[in-house]
């Protein structure tokens, strides 16, 4: 027995006789397509659906057929056993999607179908259901590719320079600042040490350039792979050792060459505690985020200049910190950067919140609202002062910090800012002056 489009033998039996040659129904088992030896590809196109934290993935085998499979169409619905005509995403060139356009407590039913050279499609897949989880994020990026997906939303992801992942020693390596900071973590760079010190949800890893080694919470671990600066100038960090010590899902398509990257977002996961634990009695799960506004350039009585912002408090916050459940604080973390350049090298620091919230620097008229000032680089000598021409950018966020168990402290962040930006001017003067 063959179709029209494969030629693979098959023997009829009926009762309890093999018979080679018999008109009687030949019936196939559809178990045997997981033997199907290496090399040969099913027919019948089986799909299987993943749900995740804030998405649904799906996964389905390849086919063949004599007409030739051009890709594949993923249809939609909310609706069980309904066919839509217009697919959620057509073309699909590998045997994976992510939908990342879903919505928490809604389950979702998918098909797939081929797509031949000859734009003909072929007979849909099995459906499948899945109800994504709590919303979290997703990030993908390709390898050579400068522009990674944050939430659906296409960035750069570095911004400026152009740099994109690669692949070094069989690990995939990127200046992971873009990731970090759209996980809403923070990262910081040390010339001195070459070391990076990447924070993101109360869990720290420092990795040095050129060295396997790493330490993780303050317990020193190993890597197979070293961080290294490119020819860019760029410092390039393993991603799946730093996904994966944060606390991420990393997966790799490798018809894509793409990595995803899950994560549950500092701003709504509630801490590292155990479920049947939970939040000690007043402490919040999430923290609103800052609002910045009127970034002014100033100058001082010498004629250096400076930048002030005002930063507007939320009542909750202050009465959070006034209140101090399990012997908690609030604080207040800030963070610049100059040019396209990288966060963390310029108006980084921060402190208990009642440092900024004072009534010294309050914004006439405006309530629970602050000045804060930064100062700018000065790229002089000793004799001198220098102030190049520069754009500097500047965003805030919350943390409170708290107590529990056995004198153990853990941090629940906000989101960061928004975002705000200046000129400065070009300013010389000599010290001896």
């Amino acid at each position: 027995w063959s179709n029209p489009f494969h030629g693979y033998p098959a023997e009829a039996v009926a009762d309890l006789k093999p018979i080679p040659e018999a008109a009687a129904p030949v019936h196939i088992n559809p178990d045997a397509l997981g033997n199907i030896p290496a090399g040969i590809t099913a027919d019948v196109l089986t799909l299987k659906a993943q749900a995740g934290v804030g998405f649904v993935r799906l996964d389905w085998n390849s086919i063949s057929d004599s007409r030739g499979v051009a890709g594949y169409n993923v249809y939609k619905t909310t609706s069980p056993g309904s066919q839509p005509v217009t697919p959620a995403a057509n073309h699909i060139k590998i045997l994976s999607y992510i939908d990342t356009d879903v919505q928490t407590g809604t389950t979702y039913y998918y098909t797939v179908k081929p797509v031949f050279v000859d734009n003909s499609v072929g007979t849909a897949s099995n459906e499948v259901a899945a109800a994504p989880k709590e919303s979290s994020g997703t990030i993908q990026l390709t390898i050579d590719n400068p522009v990674m997906s944050g939430n659906g939303v296409m960035k750069e992801i570095d911004s400026g320079f152009g740099t994109a992942p690669v692949i070094k020693e069989g690990r995939t390596f990127l200046p992971i600042r873009a990731l970090i900071t759209e996980m809403g973590g923070n990262i910081e760079w040390d010339g001195t040490q070459q070391k990076v010190t990447i924070d993101f949800d109360g869990i720290m890893v420092e990795l040095w350039i050129g060295q396997m080694k790493a330490r993780v919470d303050g317990a020193e671990t190993s890597m197979t792979a070293a961080p290294f600066i490119s020819a860019t100038g760029r410092t390039m960090l393993p991603l799946r050792f730093v996904g994966e010590s944060l606390g991420c899902n990393v997966s790799w398509d490798d018809a894509a060459r793409m990595v995803t990257v899950t994560y549950d977002t500092a701003a709504e996961k509630t801490d590292t505690l155990t479920p049947s634990v939970g939040l000690p009695s007043g402490v919040p799960s999430s923290l609103p985020a800052p609002t910045i506004s009127n970034l002014e350039l100033l100058t001082y009585d010498d004629g250096v200049p400076y930048f002030r912002l005002q930063v507007t408090v939320p009542a909750n916050l202050l009465t959070l910190d006034q209140q101090h459940p399990a012997d908690g604080w609030v604080n207040l973390e800030t963070d610049g950067k100059i040019d396209d350049g990288e966060w963390g090298v310029t108006g980084g620091g921060g402190g208990h919140l009642d440092l900024f919230a004072d009534p010294e620097y309050a914004v006439p008229g405006k309530t629970n609202t602050y000045y804060i000032s930064y100062d700018v680089e000065d790229e002089g000598g000793l004799t001198e002062t220098i102030i190049n021409a520069r754009k500097y950018s500047y965003r805030l966020r919350f943390n409170y910090t708290y107590y529990y168990g056995d004198g153990e402290t853990n941090d629940i962040y906000s989101p960061w800012s928004n975002e705000l930006s200046g000129q400065t001017e070009s300013y010389y003067r000599s010290i001896e002056e």
